[in-house]
């Protein structure tokens, strides 16, 4: 065999060998790739369940309620509420807001320098007569660039009205319901309805409200 033809099968050989390295490298690299999408699909899957299993075990703690009940001087109206939420109740008589009432499945943080908190409920009753407060919150409604939605509905045989709107700030799709308590307006909402409107709904047909 000459020199020449060695040469030439030497040179075939280590193309080849070369070519083999190269497919092994680019073999290794799919391979490792489809291990770490396939990891991900994993640990996607993983979180996804976990999600609904801890929706699933605070939807079950939810189903345990407690009682609300106003003091006489706002008509001892009453509702109720998931025993897990965690509330905060200010009540000061006289002032425009006489009492809110704050309650949502995570601590609530009152934090003047920090937005929000965004409850799941909120309840207050206005110094203000319904009729004021109605008239006052249909005029302001008109000079906004996303006016809210309005509707008459009615809670514990009171009829009121029904406002949703969004948020400016937040984001937050809202809804309240205002009604007439005795000489002051009586306000049901949250501040989060995309999230808790199952909630809200369930709570605002608890309501016991005399006239």
């Amino acid at each position: 065999m000459s020199q020449r033809t060695l040469g030439i099968i030497t040179i075939v050989i280590g193309s080849l060998f070369l070519i083999s390295i190269i497919f092994v490298v680019l073999f290794g690299v799919k391979l490792a790739s489809a291990n770490q999408q396939k990891a991900d699909e994993i640990k996607s899957n993983l979180s996804a369940q976990q999600t609904e299993l801890n929706a699933a075990f605070q939807a079950q703690l939810e189903k345990t309620t407690t009682k609300y009940v106003a003091d006489e001087v706002f008509g001892s109206f009453e509702f109720s509420y998931p025993k897990v939420w965690s509330t905060n109740v200010n009540q000061e008589v006289g002032a425009a807001t006489e009492l809110t009432f704050l309650a949502d499945p995570n601590l609530i943080v009152l934090n003047k320098d920090v937005a929000g908190p965004y409850p799941a409920l909120r309840v207050e009753v206005f110094q203000e007569k319904y009729a004021s407060k109605l008239t006052d919150t249909e005029n302001s409604n008109k000079n906004v660039k996303n006016p809210m939605t309005e509707a008459d509905v009615t809670v514990s045989t009171i009829k009121g009205k029904k406002f949703v709107g969004t948020d400016d700030k937040s984001g937050k799709q809202f809804a309240y319901i205002i009604l007439p308590l005795r000489d002051k307006t009586l306000y049901i909402g949250t501040d989060d309805l995309t999230k808790y409107s199952k909630n809200y709904d369930t709570i605002v047909a608890t309501f016991k409200i005399s006239k």
